[in-house]
């Protein structure tokens, strides 16, 4: 396993060892092999390399003992090599790296590794304080303040209502805004192709909600938006969460679990923003009207019909790329219950917001209304606002209804499910339920479409605050409590079909030639975790491995216990029903036809689809590797893999 420490470790061993052969390239991996599990994986060396290259592009270590880690990493074959405690073998294979380096030219670097180098060191010019260590880039805490409170000032100069002017028209000029929805998926990752740090745009929409209030005041508006902008991808590029190449994480190590998983939490939070598709609006209405109770709710049905028809009439005049503005008085007068239950005033937006991902969580995304400068009010694009409306009254149901919440935001996320497939499947099911010997199951959507099957498990367990900030024990009870309960159901109901225990399927069915997709539903994006290819990857990374916590900590031990014990049950299904050859179970061919998605991105699949079979299925064997759902349907649709599947935009 890496440790903090380990360039200093790798450095003692290049001083200590000779020049050896260079034509003994083929043994470095032979070399520094071993089928124990207690080494160093090779896809931590591989990071430990690029650590030591922007280190040395920061004068922290020697430009030649970077290029031989490097040459390590280049020539190492997959699995695990001997801990650095072994230093015969590792002094073996520095020894051939550095013949190689004295006779060929300098590895290739990845560019964006050069591009993370360049930021710590126009920070470190601009006399901030950071190093590097093993895993990357490594700040002193009150710099790292120091920096962000000087882009929270920038922002303030500009104001939020035009650095969402600015960031929308980038967006629409380069066609990353379709059917109304922001794209911040990860693109243009070639293998070794330039990637430069990008600017963190959910950490700036961040700020922009705090700012709201400002008028822009800059003396300079286009140096200080290009200050700003510069500063903020220094910063965001220091937590080196973006990857390097569209290959990368594509298998994960259990010894690299923990970080990869970490940082794409990171990665969600700096450079996305919550949204919901407009199409899906009317399911989460329809289903709120079905299931309220006159007698029991209403007071608060009462309310929601207020609060959702001054919606409409304000969805109808907010722009995708850019803020609405009205005065007070307008918005007074057109929608006072909005102005009454979802307005922000200054100073109540991310006010403590400075240095992202901190202890202080944003709440921007509770607020449809903003106060503006000057007697004005804003509201944000269309679908960072329809993310904010769905906020303001999940939340008013929570405060208003109490013990009937929880039973009734279950119940609307699985009718406005149900609602979407309507008519769009020969056969569907809702919340069925079947018996298994004595055992009780129930399905929360199931549709049949001849050979065609689509099971879906929905929870109503969204990601929390803390794990938004980036506590991983937090993120850890979130996935026990949500994603492999649903994984787990879903491989079960899977087993009981094939055995014709279900309404589905009877026994005399050609259960061998159904095809069965499954997906799970949580309300609000889980981020780049739910992509199909990162949750495969990290739901094989652990199979035959637990997690061990290192502190003595009885709420943490818990933590971890709680999630290996949903682990377990969700890979335990799996591996009875996932296909096989020669006895060994083909995961990837099982995650193949498994899909992690929010409310909002599912409802949008189904509306636009023929039938539920085709609502993800032009999806499933092409991925662009953007980690980000409404990019990879923008890019499916540009090369026509909706075609014939979906509704146009236009229908």
């Amino acid at each position: 396993m890496l440790d903090t420490n380990d360039i200093d470790t790798f450095v003692a061993l290049f001083i200590k060892a000779e020049i050896g052969n260079a034509s003994e390239i083929t043994k470095i991996a032979k070399t520094l092999h071993t089928e124990s599990n207690d080494g160093l994986d090779a896809a931590e060396f591989w990071r430990l390399a690029q650590s030591m290259q922007i280190a040395a592009h920061l004068g922290e270590v020697a430009q030649e003992e970077a290029n031989v880690a490097t040459i390590i990493a280049d020539n190492l074959e997959s699995g695990v090599c001997h801990p650095f405690s072994q230093d015969q073998a590792w002094l073996d294979a520095i020894s051939i790296a550095k013949a190689i380096n004295g006779r060929s030219p300098r590895p290739r670097i990845p560019e964006r590794t050069i591009g993370v180098a360049a930021s710590c060191a126009r920070l470190k010019k601009n006399g901030r304080s950071i190093s590097v260590n093993a895993f990357g880039p490594s700040w002193d805490q009150q710099s790292l303040k120091d920096a962000c409170r000087e882009i929270d000032s920038l922002a303030q100069l500009i104001g939020g209502e035009v650095i969402i002017k600015q960031l929308g028209y980038a967006k629409d000029k380069t066609n990353q805004i379709y059917d109304e929805l922001w794209l911040f998926g990860e693109t243009g990752l070639g293998v070794l192709e330039m990637k430069e740090p990008s600017l963190p745009e959910g950490w700036l929409l961040a700020l922009a909600a705090k700012h709201m209030g400002q008028a822009n005041i800059a003396r300079k508006p286009e140096k200080c938006w290009q200050s700003l902008r510069t500063k903020m991808s220094d910063v965001a590029s220091t937590f080196d969460c973006e990857r390097y190449s569209q290959f990368e994480q594509l298998d994960i190590h259990p010894a690299d679990f923990f970080r990869s998983v970490q940082s794409a939490l990171l990665w969600k939070e700096l450079f996305t923003a919550a949204q919901a598709p407009s199409r899906a609006l009317p399911y989460i209405r329809d289903a709120f009207n079905k299931l309220l109770v006159l007698d029991k709710h209403a007071d608060f049905l009462a309310l929601l019909k207020l609060l959702w028809s001054e919606f409409d009439a304000l969805s109808r005049q907010t722009v995708y790329g850019g803020s609405l503005s009205m005065t007070v008085v307008e918005a007074n007068r057109d929608f006072p219950n909005l102005m009454e239950h979802s307005y922000a005033r200054n100073g109540d937006i991310n006010r403590n917001y400075i240095v992202p991902f901190d202890e202080c969580a944003t709440n921007d995304g509770r607020f449809v209304l903003f106060q503006g400068p000057t007697e004005k009010v804003l509201v944000r694009p269309t679908s960072i606002t329809n993310s904010a409306f769905l906020e303001t009254v999940f939340r008013l149901m929570w405060r208003l209804l109490k013990k009937d919440a929880e039973k009734l935001s279950g119940g609307v996320v699985e009718f406005a499910l149900k609602l979407a497939c309507t008519n769009k499947a020969d056969k569907l099911l809702s919340c069925e339920k079947y018996t298994v010997g004595k055992e009780t199951f129930e399905m929360d959507i199931a549709a049949r479409s001849q050979s065609n099957v689509t099971l879906i498990e929905a929870k109503s367990k969204s990601l929390t605050d803390q794990s938004r900030s980036g506590d991983m024990f937090s993120f850890l009870s979130d996935l026990s409590k949500s994603y492999f309960p649903m994984m787990t159901q879903l491989a079960r109901h899977e087993k009981h079909l094939k055995a014709g225990l279900t309404a589905l399927a009877s026994i005399g069915d050609p259960i061998g030639e159904l095809k069965i997709e499954k997906i799970a539903v949580s309300p609000l994006s889980y981020g780049p975790v739910g992509d199909k290819i990162l949750a495969s990857a990290i739901h094989r990374s652990l199979v035959n491995y637990n997690l061990v916590s290192i502190e003595d900590d009885p709420q943490k031990a818990k933590i971890i216990s709680d999630f290996n014990n949903a682990y377990k049950d969700s890979i335990n299904e799996i591996k009875t029903v996932a296909p096989k050859q020669d006895d060994r179970v083909e995961f990837h061919a099982y995650f193949l036809h498994t899909n992690w998605v929010d409310l909002g991105q599912m409802l949008y699949a189904l509306d636009r689809a023929n039938s539920v079979a085709d609502a993800l299925g032009p999806m499933r064997h092409i991925s662009f590797m953007s980690r980000d759902f409404w990019t990879e349907v923008a890019y499916s649709d540009k090369q026509t893999l909706l075609s014939g599947r979906w509704k146009s935009l236009e229908e």
